[in-house]
């Protein structure tokens, strides 16, 4: 009798956390599907001085907390065949590779208003394909904004430059078209 009871117990435990995994799962997911606020009008955690753009603080201010989440572009869901989960799959993903979405090039080094990254946020010249990003979150903040339009101005380097200029390790010139998943 026992052991019947404790099945029992089990069953709904299990069920328990079942749904609460999936409720989690869709709680993920919806913070890519909903609409924040304008574009450059979130909040911005990132005061940097000029010249100092780099990977590694976009990274960490943007891509890390906006853009690598469950659901969106972590190396899990890779959302648009596209996963910003570090700096190097962020770099390799990012520069010189078309969007499977618009056929543009996402970084265009050393070109911010040819890099569709930024039509994807919202503050490029031309409208995006699909929705502004991140959605359902607060959008990129004007100062995080202006961090990436730096970093691609300065030839969008996977390192850090120490000289205001951009270092070539880690930069490419080719373009290459991104594998639609």
């Amino acid at each position: 009798m026992r052991s019947v009871g404790l099945r029992l117990s089990c069953a709904r435990f299990s069920r328990r956390v079942s749904v609460m995994l999936a409720g989690g799962l869709c709680l993920g997911m919806i913070g890519c599907a909903g609409d924040g606020p304008p574009p450059g009008m979130g909040a911005s955690t990132t005061t940097v001085p000029v010249g100092s753009a780099s990977l590694a603080m976009i990274q960490q201010n943007v891509f890390t907390p906006s853009c690598a989440i469950l659901g969106c572009h972590n190396a899990l869901t890779q959302s648009g065949g596209l996963s910003l989960q570090d700096e190097a799959a962020s770099h390799s993903e990012l520069v010189g590779q078309v969007s499977t979405c618009a056929g543009r090039v996402l970084v265009v080094a050393g070109n911010p208003d040819a890099s569709y990254l930024l039509d994807k946020l919202g503050v490029g010249v031309q409208a995006p394909c699909g929705m502004v990003m991140p959605t359902g979150l607060p959008a990129i903040g004007a100062s995080d904004i202006q961090l990436i339009r730096d970093w691609i101005l300065d030839g969008a380097p996977q390192a850090a430059f120490t000289t205001g200029t951009a270092a070539t390790t880690g930069t490419t010139s080719t373009t290459q078209m991104r594998n639609p998943s």
